[in-house]
């Protein structure tokens, strides 16, 4: 389960709690009834809506915020998908940026990253210890200097896949250094020597996860040879050694020490 984030960027996440609220509403609902909802004052919910408009007018041919005598009330086509609204907004959030930020790229400074983002060494400081907080039970945290991921690789890729593949939902493609059409290849052949067709959902998690590793080898960060329970796992699946030649050819694109346990990590996605 992911982090309650709601209290770390609480301007976006209650924008996205009024649109899930309109959206669940098939009458127009009154600003009264949303305010109370809400637990926010009237005056505050028309600033929320206003702050909603340049969002929705990005897509103003798929949905419009409709007001009425009764209320308000979303107008959308059916085949508009509302989490492209959640994405826009979340992918604004301090936390998704920061973790993105760091997720990619390293040896950044607090005082240089603050700069940057135009926030203070204070408010950026403040915030990573309570993002430290939300982390915590993932057992992953951030370094302060240099800004880095601290935690194990393992833990690292498995919350990168959980926040994003969540956060995205299909939307948007998260990976800044990696395209997806360049998996293609690679998912046609494990479709060819697994003689199994994969859905849109399995291709989507595995472009991810090939995504996430050749990230972190880009940056040089690696699973630990000691991290063994993948190996014992790939030693006794059926398909590795079919696989093997596959992922070896992947692997290869890179410069990836040996003392790694990168090849039955990546028979544990792929398989």
């Amino acid at each position: 389960m992911l982090p309650n984030l709601a209290n770390l960027d609480k301007i976006a996440y209650r924008k996205i709690e009024i649109l899930k609220l309109l959206a669940a509403q098939n009458l127009p609902c009154s600003a009264s009834v949303l305010s109370t909802k809400l637990n926010i004052s009237g005056k505050t919910l028309l600033n929320y809506l206003s702050d909603l408009e340049p969002y929705l007018a990005n897509y103003r041919q798929h949905i419009r915020l409709i007001k009425t005598k009764e209320g308000y009330y979303l107008s959308k086509k059916n085949s508009f998908s509302m989490n492209t609204l959640y994405y826009d907004i979340e992918k604004e959030t301090l936390f998704y940026s920061f973790f993105s930020y760091n997720f990619h790229y390293q040896n950044e400074t607090i005082d240089s990253y603050a700069k940057k983002q135009f926030v203070s060494y204070s408010y950026l400081y403040r915030h990573i210890r309570l993002m430290n907080q939300l982390l915590k039970p993932f057992k992953i945290s951030y370094n302060l200097s240099p800004l880095k991921l601290n935690g194990s690789e393992v833990r690292i890729r498995f919350f990168a896949f959980l926040y994003y593949f969540h956060t995205c939902n299909g939307i948007a493609w998260p990976f800044h250094l990696v395209s997806a059409q360049k998996y293609e290849p690679l998912i046609g052949q494990l479709e060819q020597l697994t003689f199994q067709k994969l859905s849109l959902i399995q291709k989507e998690k595995l472009r991810y996860w090939l995504a996430i590793c050749e990230t972190r080898y880009i940056l040089e960060d690696y699973i630990d040879y000691r991290e063994t329970l993948y190996q014992k796992v790939a030693e006794h699946h059926p398909l590795f050694s079919v696989l093997q030649p596959l992922i070896d050819n992947f692997l290869n694109k890179f410069t990836i020490p040996n003392e790694t346990n990168e090849s039955y990590f990546l028979l544990s996605k792929i398989s």
